[in-house]
């Protein structure tokens, strides 16, 4: 039963194929666009407590793995034992914020954007780390939890948020079509999920980033394990704008700004014109572009000095502390027993 439950369902207003699949791919595109970004700026705070207090680094590729790319050397390498927890944290956190608590007008095309950008956060934040050598080691060394396990639990939780977000957007459909059997919940997931889930997971293994490509197929594997599993129940919500016309056209554009500006700006591996660049904001008013390879000197270059110094200061103290020791020469004498 729907809020049109007295109406046939020829008769109540409801976007075309061509619509629903226009707006549903720019929705996860721009979801992978946000997600990449808020994955990043909390690298990016990561590190400055992990050590780095130089500039602000912000490198947020669409393909490329983040953490690797860029905070690998020590002792920014200590990031990974905060990250691996924390920023899955984080994008749970941002996921269920947007799924819980709409800040646009109810309409359909503003639902499937915010779907669209939780599914980004699952897929970037959470089931990535799952798989990244670096972040299972650091989770390791800082809490001991075997990778196996690490992999495991952050890919149960991934995959239980991804079904949770999927079937809001099912209830939310539900308001406009009869999604009470598979074939139908099907027929609505389709024209949405697979085809850019399924691209993002081709470049992201065109590109050497398999914990980014495995991450891409779970997540669209939990919303299709939702569509099978359940039916909907009944939410009576006020859809606005079921036929999505302008989004049709608004969304598309708007996701072709989004993926272009961040392959601009950060790169891609494998593209010789496009080598992968850092953002590095040296002072509130200069922003540049730097690449990747040049910032990995620097920073390789300036934790060495660094390490240089704390040997120097380690090796300081430790001549301090001898120099202050009593200078005392005990001699134990051992007195002849009497009768030898």
């Amino acid at each position: 039963m729907t809020i049109y439950e007295e109406q046939g369902e020829q008769f109540r207003p409801s976007p075309s194929m061509i619509a629903m699949a226009s707006t549903g791919i720019a929705a996860v595109l721009i979801g992978a666009a946000v997600a990449t970004l808020t994955v990043a700026l909390t690298a990016t705070l990561l590190s400055r407590y992990g050590g780095w207090t130089e500039e602000w680094l912000v490198f947020a590729p669409l393909l490329d793995q983040q953490l690797t790319g860029l905070f690998s050397s020590p002792p920014l390498e200590n990031i990974y034992r905060l990250a691996g927890l924390i920023i899955p944290g984080v994008c749970l956190l941002a996921a269920f914020s947007l799924i819980q608590f709409w800040p646009f007008q109810h309409t359909l095309a503003s639902h499937l954007v915010l779907q669209g950008c939780a599914l980004g956060l699952i897929a970037y934040g959470v089931v990535t780390p799952a798989f990244e050598p670096l972040a299972l080691r650091g989770i390791e060394t800082a809490y001991g939890l075997a990778p196996l396990a690490t992999t495991g639990l952050l890919g149960a939780c991934g995959i239980w948020c991804a079904m949770l977000i999927e079937r809001r957007a099912i209830e939310v459909t539900a308001n406009i079509w009869w999604m009470d059997t598979v074939p139908r919940r099907l027929r609505r997931w389709l024209p949405r999920i697979p085809i850019p889930f399924l691209v993002l997971a081709a470049f992201a293994w065109w590109n050497d980033n398999e914990p980014l490509a495995y991450a891409q197929l779970i997540v669209m594997g939990a919303t299709l394990l939702e569509n099978i599993s359940r039916t909907p129940r009944s939410t009576f919500e006020e859809i606005r704008r079921p036929h999505m016309r302008e989004a049709a056209f608004t969304t598309p554009l708007l996701a072709a700004t989004c993926i272009a500006g961040v392959v601009w700006a950060f790169g891609v591996s494998h593209h010789e014109k496009l080598p992968p660049r850092v953002a590095n904001l040296s002072s509130p008013r200069r922003l540049t572009l730097e690449p990747l390879s040049t910032m990995r000197a620097l920073i390789d270059q300036r934790m060495a000095v660094k390490r240089a110094q704390e040997r120097r200061r380690i090796e300081a103290e430790r001549l301090r502390t001898e120099a202050e020791k009593p200078k005392i020469d005990i001699r134990w004498s051992h007195p002849r027993k009497k009768g030898r």
